[in-house]
């Protein structure tokens, strides 16, 4: 049984982290969530079908578009990157709002979904992958 800090069992749908990586997610910036997404992103590709797209500098684009895109035969995600203490800024949220209310697949990723593994099960799952979560 997986249980919560306060030692009782987490919520349906939580997955609790060792306190150990729960140091490292505190203290990942976002720059560096981003090579771990870019690395994982390379080897389930490697094996599966998966692509994903992510704008070289938003500067240029319209604010608040989500970090990165992921197509494959499961579908298509939009996820934007988080420290584990990043606000998504008022334009982050009305896309978010947005794409969700049209039935797309978006949401925010932080460290600690890398550290649980939640981000490579959703790559998995969505390039197609048997027995992907």
């Amino acid at each position: 049984m997986t249980r919560g800090r306060a030692g009782g069992p987490a919520p349906s749908g939580v997955t609790v982290i060792p306190a150990g990586q729960v140091a490292i997610a505190a203290t990942m910036s976002e720059a560096e969530l981003d090579l771990h997404v870019r690395g994982i992103l390379r080897d389930v590709a490697a094996i599966g079908q998966l692509l994903g797209y992510h704008t070289h500098d938003s500067r240029a684009s319209h604010p608040g578009f989500p970090d990165w895109t992921f197509a494959g035969p499961g579908g298509l995600k939009l996820r934007e990157l988080k420290t584990a203490k990043g606000r998504l800024t008022g334009a982050q949220e009305d896309w978010q709002r947005v794409l969700k209310a049209g039935g797309a697949d978006a949401g925010v990723w932080r460290p600690e979904d890398l550290l649980s593994g939640r981000i490579a099960a959703e790559l998995a799952q969505l390039a197609g992958l048997r027995g992907a979560a």
